[in-house]
């Protein structure tokens, strides 16, 4: 399983956005308390922008550690953070889950449906994408095989991989909005306290509504 945790979360003000606090718990935090339970073969944190500041806080948090791999370079697409985390990945597991680490409302029950999906897919197909709608969601889910040709250096994008095959993608259709419920502006955490009924709060915030600008 691989979680990628690289973006520099500009829209929110630069902040590292898998450490928004839901209630007690940061994004991070609920996400590996989510992921616990499917007891994965091997668990890797891809970062990049902002990596000390997530490893730290990973120190501080209860339950198993991610092993973390560092993108140097982290740019606007997660192509080679995908490819650094499938590379660090033990080799072995029946298939292989992609998870964005600012995905708020992902449980483990949502998780394990998208796995067992996965394993029902069409015959001839290599990757399980939620589609909630017209809208694309996570966790995205490879076969074994496809894991490792996005895992060479010279490989294409996933996005470019699913552009090229358009067969091998099952489109998994849902009406779970947890696929696609992420945090990418301080309207999205507006909406998610109001869902919620819990206080978020961006990374060295105290005040839900304050904006990154007034920080």
């Amino acid at each position: 399983m691989v979680v990628l945790a690289a973006g520099a979360g500009l829209r929110l003000g630069g902040v590292p956005k898998c450490l928004i606090t839901i209630g007690n718990e940061t994004l991070l935090e609920r996400l590996l308390r989510a992921i616990e339970p499917l007891r994965p073969r091997c668990l890797v944190l891809v970062l990049g922008h902002h990596a000390e500041a997530v490893e730290r806080a990973l120190e501080r948090s209860p339950g198993r550690r991610p092993r973390c791999i560092r993108n140097l370079s982290p740019g606007s697409e997660p192509s080679d953070s995908v490819r650094l985390g499938l590379n660090a990945l033990e080799a072995g597991a029946p298939g292989v889950m992609l998870l964005l680490a600012d995905l708020p409302l992902l449980d483990t029950q949502d998780l394990q449906t998208a796995w067992d999906a996965f394993h029902r897919r069409p015959a001839g197909t290599q990757v399980l994408v939620p589609q909630v709608g017209d809208v694309p969601g996570h966790p995205v889910v490879l076969t074994p095989g496809l894991a490792r040709t996005l895992a060479e250096d010279s490989a294409p994008s996933l996005k470019e991989w699913r552009k090229a095959h358009p067969q091998g993608t099952y489109h998994w259709h849902t009406s779970n909005r947890h696929h696609v419920t992420d945090l990418d502006t301080p309207e999205d955490l507006q909406c998610l306290q109001d869902h919620t009924g819990l206080p978020c709060r961006l990374p060295g915030l105290t005040e839900t509504t304050q904006s990154p600008s007034a920080a």
